[in-house]
């Protein structure tokens, strides 16, 4: 999947800086980790608000964690 973003100058250079100090690989690097990041906070959150009703899964934090990671591996 290809994604075009507008980002401004500053934003450009520090992802630049990123990329050239070795941080990531590249800007979509970048870009897909902080992507990932919100994707598991939100699964962290839904989880927190299912427990909080009662819903319970036979699984830990971490299992879930690497999941998510699995599958977002998957699609790219």
């Amino acid at each position: 999947m290809s994604i075009t973003l507008e980002l401004s100058p500053a934003v450009t250079q520090f992802l630049a800086e990123l990329v050239k100090t070795g941080s990531f690989a590249s800007e979509s690097e970048y870009v897909g980790t902080l992507i990932e990041q919100a994707w598991l906070d939100r699964e962290v959150v839904l989880g927190k608000e299912q427990a909080e009703h009662g819903e319970f899964v036979d699984t830990s934090v971490d299992k879930i964690i690497q999941t998510g990671r699995s599958q977002l591996a998957g699609r790219r």
